[in-house]
């Protein structure tokens, strides 16, 4: 028998998890918010934030973190770490533009993450009227272990 594969974007979830913890907050996994289910969920006090992962900057990416801006004080996405070129500065700007966060991870070329670290690349924008309530009475205590980010 042989092991189920983790997708692409669980590489990237423990990494993220451990910054997130690092920096104080409290992490929710695969947390289904009314339709809509995002991959990380984080509390810090009364702050909320959402990080969604994908294996690239895409636009599909872009659409997915834009949803939780009503919702969060901050969204963020955790991508692997890759080569600066004009077409990854274009759609790092236009994640800025929106005021979505980027966390990178260090990955290989089999996806998995070699330094075990995710840093802030890119600030996210602070939202004072994100409606949290909404995503807080979604979070319940198995959320921490219940399946892996970005499964």
């Amino acid at each position: 028998m042989t092991a189920p594969r983790r997708s692409p974007e669980a590489a990237l979830g423990q990494p993220v998890l451990s910054w997130l913890a690092e920096e104080g907050w409290d992490t929710f996994q695969e947390v289904d918010a009314g339709g809509h289910v995002a991959d990380i969920v984080a509390t810090c006090g009364r702050l909320l934030a959402v990080v969604e992962l994908k294996v690239a900057l895409s636009f599909d990416l872009l659409y997915q973190a834009r949803r939780w801006i009503p919702w969060a004080h901050m969204v963020w996405v955790g991508v692997p770490h890759a080569k600066r070129s004009d077409g990854r500065r274009m759609a790092e700007r236009v994640f800025a533009d929106y005021g979505i966060g980027v966390v990178t991870v260090d990955t290989g070329a089999c996806g998995r993450s070699l330094s075990g670290r995710a840093d802030l690349f890119q600030r996210p924008e602070f939202n004072r009227r994100a409606k949290v309530d909404h995503v807080r009475r979604w979070l319940r205590p198995e959320h921490k272990t219940f399946a892996a980010a970005g499964s």
